[in-house]
């Protein structure tokens, strides 16, 4: 499947991939088409376990780029720590327990192989 800055996303699996991380608007925009498409809810790879409210990459502990946040979230309600693109909040991003189960997307460089 192609897609936005030479990334390789795929819905099964993707050897040496990572949980998504949406970095641009585009990436979003991306993402969100695939939800509304296959009517899913995409775990993201951005989590606030570490520091509570400072949400960060999960490859690399960076601060996040780009947010989508829906009204009112991240709540972290109970204690939620994971990002998801959820069609519950009409394609936005909610914070929620990382041990809900949800779909997700995995990416990676085109060519990096390892």
């Amino acid at each position: 499947m192609a897609s936005p800055n030479n990334f390789e996303v795929d819905l099964e699996e993707t050897l040496f991939g990572k949980l998504v991380e949406v970095e641009t608007p585009e990436e979003n925009t991306f993402l969100t088409n695939i939800a509304k498409q296959e009517r899913i809810d995409i775990r993201l790879g951005m989590i606030d376990a570490f520091v509570e409210g400072k949400w960060v990459y999960l490859s690399s502990l960076k601060a996040l780029t780009f947010t989508n946040w829906s009204w009112g979230n991240p709540d972290n309600l109970f204690n939620q720590d994971c990002a998801t693109l959820a069609s519950y909040k009409k394609y936005k991003w909610d914070d929620e327990d990382c041990t809900e189960q949800r779909n997700f997307v995995c990416e990676r460089l085109i060519g990096s192989g390892s």
